[in-house]
């Protein structure tokens, strides 16, 4: 099925020219000549992607795109024109009216780029619509973090556990207070999502009043976060006591207010050294007491029976005597008679112990996920206590012949930056006799770290020669607020150099980069690899050598593969860098690109 694309502008011609630039693509193309016809388009068309003008008459383009917003939010909106003013764009855009603009005159290049990136773009605002969708709908569902913190759940969930959606967040979905499953099962849940799969089964959820049993189907949603869909299960009836009772006059379900015991079970870890002989007394074990008690095997020769405390000292002297009677019998293994003595005793919850749970996770060997230490307020991470010995990365950034042209800093800001560029200096000096360069891309620097950088740069040029290049977003390099005019006359007085991010990506075109006081681009990932197509290769290059010829640098952060490697080579790019060329690495190993 193609994808569909609306083209609306009151001016014939430029709706033509548009559609000759696609007219070898697989695309559906409709035009309107303006808003209301627009509108009229979209109730019987699904329209993956709106090319609009800003000036029409009547509803203008920004009017259309907040109405498309409301009534087809699945629809990328993408503005084309050159007659809008750039504050307005960028607040209609921080609104997400808009996603997209590009200036008039376009490049053709470019907007092509822009429309394949809007067709994808348009895939994941369908798949988010559909999440949306999913968690409005009747399907009880919920959402936690990799640590299985409750974070988001849905009308439907708390209809089903009658209970409010603030006694549900931020709880651990296998806390006693909202699962009655056993703790072993959180290990192997994580165990199943953290390998991509999804885990199905049945799950005991505590409502308001007793237990829910639901079908429940975890996956990951994403690095950070896994999504658990539901479905109660029909048919539930209320337990009778009575009955619920097992052979060893104790209720199965746990006695929430107070905390059970444990029975351990130990065997000589010299007699058992095998998993396969642990698992024969494991189901000994299970043998004695079915299904009635949780069981657990922390490791090899040691057992562990969770006992509810309703089961006073008689039954449990008669449960041991039990397990003791089931291996009075030898064992037999692999033509192998073993005689296993186990030692048994019961451990209960110490009194200054305040969750069980806890207490519980120790004895089966779940350590607790460490807790991110928060620097209190009014310190900065600088303040804070670092390692004796940091270790400075650094990313080579290299010409077409091979040689450094400049040194990118880390993903990973250093802590120390007069540290981080002394050691550069010391390392750098013996390899070449030009000033050192350095490369700071502000995207991956706050503004507090860039603050600490420029001090430290100062204080390092006090000695040395250095030639600082800064990257900005086109959003700091055009934006009039008072703060990013007087941010742009600091770089200014450091001497700092700077190159455009993401072109390809922004919204300016060549031209209008031109105008800007910039030395250098650096290129989008994926116009890297428009360069390389047959169609646009020609119109490609010609973009650059505009570039060229206006005396900046271009540079392709994101040389990943050897496709990209081609296409930089092919189109003449003077900077690169990326995994194709070299990782980050130590200070220490510049000795190597001497």
């Amino acid at each position: 099925m193609s994808s569909t694309i609306l083209i609306v502008d009151d001016e014939q011609g430029i709706i033509q020219s548009i559609k000759r630039m696609l007219r070898f693509e697989p695309y559906h193309l409709l035009e309107a000549s303006d808003s209301q016809q627009a509108l009229e388009l979209l109730q019987t068309h699904d329209v993956h992607v709106l090319i609009t003008d800003f000036q029409m008459p009547g509803m203008n383009g920004l009017q259309l795109c907040q109405h498309v917003r409301t009534h087809s939010p699945t629809t990328f909106r993408l503005m084309l024109s050159g007659q809008v003013d750039y504050a307005e764009l960028r607040a209609a855009w921080s609104a997400g009216d808009i996603h997209r603009f590009i200036a008039k005159p376009w490049d053709n290049v470019l907007l092509q780029l822009e429309i394949k990136e809007a067709l994808k773009q348009h895939s994941l605002l369908q798949q988010t619509h559909h999440l949306q969708h999913l968690i409005q709908q009747q399907q009880p569902l919920l959402m936690t973090d990799q640590n299985w913190v409750i974070k988001l759940v849905n009308q439907p969930l708390c209809e089903l556990l009658k209970r409010p959606e603030s006694d549900l967040l931020g709880l651990n979905l296998f806390a006693q207070t909202i699962s009655a499953m056993p703790v072993t099962l959180e290990t192997e849940v994580t165990r199943q999502v953290e390998q991509q799969h999804t885990w199905l089964g049945l799950f005991d959820l505590l409502n308001a009043q007793d237990k829910q049993s639901v079908w429940m189907s975890i996956s990951a949603f994403n690095h950070d976060y896994r999504v658990a869909l539901c479905q109660a299960v029909t048919g539930q009836t209320q337990p009778d006591p009575q009955h619920e009772m097992n052979r060893y006059g104790a209720y199965n379900q746990l006695d929430q207010a107070r905390a059970p015991k444990l029975l351990i079970i130990e065997f000589a870890a010299d007699d058992i050294n095998n998993d396969d002989v642990s698992a024969l007394c494991y189901e000994r074990i299970q043998t004695v007491c079915g299904d009635e008690f949780e069981l657990y095997a922390p490791s090899p020769h040691v057992f562990i029976l969770q006992l509810p405390q309703p089961l006073d000292a008689h039954y449990c002297h008669e449960l041991m005597h039990d397990i003791q009677q089931e291996f009075s019998h030898a064992l037999h293994f692999q033509q192998q008679t073993l005689a296993l003595t186990p030692t048994l005793h019961i451990q209960e919850k110490p009194a200054e112990m305040t969750d069980w749970h806890e207490w519980l996770r120790a004895h089966l060997g779940i350590q607790k996920k460490a807790k991110l230490t928060i620097p209190s307020q009014g310190t900065s991470d600088h303040d804070a206590i670092q390692p004796e010995e940091e270790q400075h990365w650094v990313l080579p950034v290299f010409n077409q012949a091979g040689n450094i042209v400049a040194l990118k800093a880390p993903l990973k800001t250093p802590h120390n930056w007069l540290a981080w560029l002394t050691q550069i200096q010391r390392h750098w000096q013996p390899l070449s006799r030009q000033p050192l360069p350095i490369l700071i891309d502000c995207l991956h620097v706050g503004p507090e770290s860039l603050d600490h950088f420029l001090r430290a740069l100062k204080q390092q040029r006090q000695q040395h020669a250095i030639h600082c290049m800064i990257m900005l977003s086109e959003g700091c390099l055009i934006s009039q607020e008072p703060q990013d005019i007087a941010w742009r006359a600091r770089l200014h007085e450091h001497q700092c150099q700077l190159f455009i991010t993401d072109f390809g990506r922004s919204f300016l075109n060549s031209r209008q980069i031109a105008a800007l006081p910039v030395q250098g681009v650096s290129l989008a990932a994926e116009f890297l690899l428009q360069l390389r197509q047959q169609k646009s290769l020609a119109q490609s290059r010609r973009l650059l050598q505009r570039i060229h010829d206006q005396g900046m640098t271009i540079y392709a952060p994101s040389i990943h593969s050897t496709e990209a490697l081609a296409s930089a080579h092919q189109s003449h790019v003077e900077w690169l860098s990326g995994s194709m060329l070299s990782n980050e690495i130590q200070i220490e190993q510049l000795c190597w690109y001497a």
